[in-house]
């Protein structure tokens, strides 16, 4: 029962140390997984892309068994698509994240964040939700090219579909996602049917490849509802996370703030300590042997990201922060096609949000008695209660 051990959810990373020197590909009774720990391993799975691939949908249904529009959403995401269609579609969309469109957008996303800023109150507040949340959620709307957006429906939906990520999963964890994401989808139905979407945005852009046949109207709301679970609660929880690494540690928060062109960079370290997303699943094709383990065909593969980037092989002292050490690999979002699509775009928004506010504000108090969600998967604080200190 490791991944629903109250304890080893709140603190993974001494029972990670432990099992790497034993046992750093083993399997999980509990969930009928094979759970890798080290870098080497994980390395050896997601760069073989033939032999392993994204979890597979049939897995998933049985969760959602008679739950007919859980079905539908397998069906229509990219992820669970053949590996031509999946390709496809994270070609056609990636022109929305290249270079030239994260240049346009940052100045957004600066404007976005000293708008927010100014609107926190001087007692204490919620971090998450009255400024991680807040930003994501804007910027994501604009990505989307949402005309008017309903940021509040958008965000409590949000919230209810994170159940999504939780491994392992439970029949009730569908069911609320179902909830979430079946309100999501009739609001992305009536903003495209009202025409509430600008002409230089993603549900624009998509509208306009399916009518000349690239995608079925379906298949555009469900990959949309995609983008506003993975848009808003990345960014989220990594700007949340590293907003605490941060202060934990001020000498880096210094370094951070007074060498601005290498912020980007900074981030992938920062988030290195404390991924938001614990985990990737991978499924063999074939019979595999892997570290003189036999792997049979078929196969659930849980990749434990934090332990990943934790691997003393590749970082000495990983828990701390070290701008100056090698650039190792890491997974924090993952890797190859299975990549997270947005990941340069989430980590512009940590890297202006962390800038802006810790730039004029640079020193909090932070709530000694935090607690991270209560559930594997999703790595982040439940609340973050911080107060403004001189």
């Amino acid at each position: 029962m490791l991944l629903s051990n109250p304890e080893f959810v709140q603190n993974p990373y001494p029972i990670y140390s432990k099992l790497k020197k034993n046992r750093p590909l083993c399997f999980d009774e509990q969930t009928k997984s094979w759970l890798v720990l080290s870098v080497d391993i994980a390395k050896q799975i997601i760069s073989n892309e033939e032999d392993f691939t994204c979890i597979s949908a049939e897995r998933l249904a049985k969760l959602g068994k008679g739950n007919s529009f859980f079905e539908n959403f397998l069906k229509n995401w990219f992820l669970y698509q053949d590996k031509d269609k999946h390709r496809f579609f994270r070609r056609t969309v990636g022109a929305y994240f290249t270079p030239k469109k994260l240049v346009e957008i940052k100045g957004f996303i600066k404007e976005i964040s000293e708008s927010v800023l100014v609107e926190l109150p001087p007692e204490e507040f919620n971090f998450i939700t009255k400024y991680a949340s807040r930003i994501a959620v804007e910027v994501l709307c604009k990505m989307l090219g949402v005309a008017k957006p309903d940021k509040s429906k958008i965000t409590n939906l949000v919230n209810i579909m994170a159940s999504f990520i939780y491994f392992p999963k439970e029949a009730k964890d569908i069911r609320k996602f179902s909830f979430g994401a079946e309100a999501l989808h009739q609001y992305i139905t009536e903003v495209i049917k009202e025409q509430n979407y600008t002409d230089n945005g993603v549900i624009s852009y998509l509208i306009e490849l399916q009518k000349k046949g690239a995608f079925t109207r379906e298949e555009v709301i469900y990959n949309i509802l995609l983008f506003f679970v993975a848009g808003a609660e990345t960014p989220r929880s990594g700007i949340t996370n590293c907003f605490v690494e941060l202060q934990n540690d001020l000498k880096s928060q210094e370094a951070f703030l007074s060498n601005k062109e290498m912020q980007n960079n900074y981030v992938d370290e920062i988030l290195r300590i404390e991924a938001p997303i614990s985990y990737i699943s991978r499924t063999n094709k074939k019979q595999e042997v892997i570290n003189g383990i036999t792997i049979p065909k078929g196969s659930h593969i849980v990749i434990m990201v934090n332990a990943v980037n934790h691997d003393t092989s590749l970082y000495s002292n990983p828990e701390r922060i070290d701008f100056n050490r090698s650039k190792g690999k890491f997974y924090t979002f993952g890797d190859g096609i299975h990549s997270c699509l947005g990941y340069h775009l989430a980590k512009l928004e940590i890297e202006v949000a962390l800038d802006t506010i810790l730039s004029k504000y640079p020193n909090w108090k932070i709530d000694a008695d935090r607690k991270w969600i209560p559930r594997f998967g999703l790595r982040t604080f439940e609340k973050l209660i911080v107060k403004q200190v001189d």
